[in-house]
């Protein structure tokens, strides 16, 4: 093909993403994954968005591909089948290592991928601009406009907001392995290693609040997640996975992979529809 031509391809998809959400195979996710599918139709939202489903027979598999076929979605809007990832311990390990997965095997169609819940509704499209700059906290200088290599974006959630006028040491609220103390149990998770060098280290507050106390939609290039993201992101939870049981181990594993790299998150206030003083907007 021409160079122009593919030059016009790119230009018409340069603010789409390719979204991804993970579920399992229960009715209960798959009825979610519909209602955020035709939402996301409702609203023109452009570009893939792609299902990443653990767990499933191959009857399953049959049964959710014709399913979704039938609902006269763009075609752009399909699963991705991958197998269980769960367990007793966590039901939402599926995450980091579904897009793990995805990613490697399969991979985006866009130069950037927004990760989202399946139990999202649109009320807008997602695109790769930024125009949450109002309402960013902590920027000294002009914020980014788009989310290209290196600007890592997330929506401001309240998982490990403490201060963000303190310069006191930043630890998350685990139970601690009796072997090791707080500072070093937060250093071998990111790092794998006690005494190994990461940008977990030495954290305050202040740094915590502004730049990771974040939640979905988690939004990269394509770039990033290749280089360290996708598999910080997942090596990172399965390391917590084996100290921390809660609900938010993949969450813990998303604001500490960045931050193990040095990288700060762009936090934005208008990805969701949440008051980000609470843990979920129905607890408001």
């Amino acid at each position: 093909r021409l160079a122009s031509e593919k030059r016009q391809d790119q230009s018409a998809h340069s603010d789409e993403v390719h979204i991804v959400f993970t579920t399992d195979c229960k009715p209960y996710q798959q009825w979610e994954a519909e209602l955020l599918f035709m939402s996301a139709q409702r609203v023109g939202q452009r570009g893939p968005i792609t299902a990443i489903i653990s767990g499933c027979s191959e009857e399953r598999k049959e049964h959710i591909a014709t399913r979704i076929a039938s609902l006269g979605l763009p075609a752009q809007y399909t699963p991705y089948f991958v197998p269980e990832l769960n367990d007793a311990r966590s039901h939402v390990i599926n995450k980091p290592y579904g897009v793990h997965a995805w990613f490697r095997q399969a991979g985006p169609q866009r130069d950037v991928v927004a990760v989202i819940d399946p139990d999202f509704v649109f009320l807008r499209p997602l695109t790769a601009t930024i125009d949450a700059a109002p309402a960013l906290l902590g920027f000294d200088a002009m914020p980014p406009t788009r989310v290209k290599k290196g600007v890592i974006v997330s929506q401001r959630w309240q998982l490990i907001a403490n201060d963000r006028h303190s310069d006191k040491p930043w630890f998350p609220a685990w139970e601690g392995s009796p072997n090791m103390t707080d500072a070093e149990l937060l250093t071998w998770v990111c790092s794998g290693s006690k005494t190994g060098k990461s940008g977990c280290t030495g954290v305050t507050q202040r740094e915590a609040t502004l730049y990771h106390a974040t939640g979905v939609p988690y939004i990269a290039h394509k770039d990033d997640w290749d280089e360290w993201l996708v598999d910080a992101w997942r090596d990172i939870s399965e390391r917590l996975h084996k100290v921390y049981r809660g609900y938010f181990v993949d969450m813990y594993g998303w604001v500490l992979a960045p931050l193990h790299h040095g990288v700060k998150e762009v936090v934005a206030h208008n990805l969701q529809f949440f008051n980000h003083k609470n843990y979920e907007p129905w607890r408001a």
